[in-house]
């Protein structure tokens, strides 16, 4: 007699259990996502220092969205500290500088997604905290790296850039939504919205 599996012995601890398996699988594949993002990008040459285009933000944000605060703050955490390691950057300079901006920016997308959740796209929010990433950034060089309230004469030009990145990202995170909505529904509703 071959081995079967009694789909009886299916309980609802045992799907529970499933479920938080998968959910806490397709986070490690997002902040892995995340770092391979966050590390390529600072690979790539850029013109004008401290300007990314920030394309990890895109897979906290999608995060956020999906699974809530606590995941998204791991998925940061781990996009920080593997980033810093991969990147040979922990705990220097540029650690402070992401690590100052991805605070800043989790902190008012999680705000603008819950208090405005209603008015606000992806869009909108990434645009909030792009432009949140930029000013802690700003203010971080200011304080801490002796550069004196001078540097924030930069800020109208890092809010232009970061109102670029930020709905760059937040397009890219509102288009993968909406594919992983339609990824995610059941065959028979995906059939019913084919023309």
């Amino acid at each position: 007699m071959p081995w079967r599996v009694d789909s009886n012995l299916r309980t609802p601890a045992v799907t529970t259990s499933l479920q938080g398996t998968r959910r806490r699988t397709h986070i490690a594949l997002y902040a892995a996502v995340a770092v391979l993002l966050f590390v390529v990008e600072r690979l790539l040459p850029n013109p004008v220092p401290w300007v990314r285009l920030g394309l990890a933000n895109a897979v906290t944000l999608i995060v956020l969205w999906q699974y809530g605060v606590r995941a998204a703050a791991t998925v940061v955490a781990l996009r920080l500290v593997l980033g810093g390691l991969f990147a040979a950057s922990l705990l220097g300079p540029q650690f402070w500088l992401a690590a100052s901006g991805a605070a800043a920016s989790f902190l008012v997308m999680t705000v603008a997604l819950y208090l405005g959740w209603r008015w606000w796209s992806p869009l909108g929010i990434s645009v909030f905290g792009s432009v949140a990433h930029a000013c802690a950034q700003l203010l971080v060089v200011a304080l801490l790296f002796d550069a004196g309230m001078g540097v924030l004469g930069f800020l109208p030009a890092f809010l232009f850039v970061s109102l670029l990145t930020g709905i760059l990202t937040g397009v890219i995170a509102d288009t993968l939504l909406a594919r992983l909505e339609v990824a995610q529904s059941p065959p028979e509703s995906q059939a019913a919205e084919r023309p």
